[in-house]
């Protein structure tokens, strides 16, 4: 998906653009995955991002750059994978934070897993898988069901409460 120009024998141009905005792990953490990018080339080739787009050109003095791709690739493979935290997942999805707790609690937005951090105490963060994340924004519909059977189980509650 990076699309590979050679402008000089002794210049690339590798742009980005595509695989970030395409996969949501990458497009979620541009910044991470541009930085990744940079650091896997670093002492190898002088290099710079082009001022406009996720364009990376690269001076590699006529040498054969036989596995720069590959280095491009791996560098992005995990912030593309890496499930994602709460906030990543609100940036993701048009839902608010309490439509994703309670949602995560009722088991219709399914966790990966959790990360563990230690501030004053230790803090359990929620993770969401980033298939599942990307379900939910190929399928905005899904979210609109929920939202309905919130707003019935509501109405069924006040209805019940009002009688009772």
């Amino acid at each position: 998906m990076v699309r590979v120009e050679a402008p000089a024998p002794e210049r690339l141009r590798l742009d980005f653009g595509p695989p970030l905005g395409h996969y949501l792990g990458l497009s979620l953490r541009r910044e991470e995955a541009r930085k990744r990018v940079f650091t896997a080339l670093w002492g190898l080739f002088r290099r710079e991002w082009a001022k406009a787009g996720d364009v990376l050109e690269i001076d590699t003095g006529g040498r054969f750059v036989e596995d720069l791709v590959d280095r491009c690739a791996f560098a992005l493979l995990e912030p593309a994978t890496r499930p994602l935290t709460p906030r990543l997942v609100l940036a993701a999805l048009p839902i608010t934070k309490q439509e994703r707790v309670r949602w995560t609690k009722d088991g219709r937005l399914a966790q990966s897993g959790a990360v563990t951090m230690k501030r004053a105490q230790l803090i359990s963060v929620p993770t969401y898988a980033i298939d599942t994340i990307a379900a939910l924004v190929a399928s905005p519909e899904i979210l609109s069901r929920w939202r309905a059977e919130d707003a019935a189980k509501r109405l069924s509650a006040e209805a019940g409460h009002a009688t009772g």
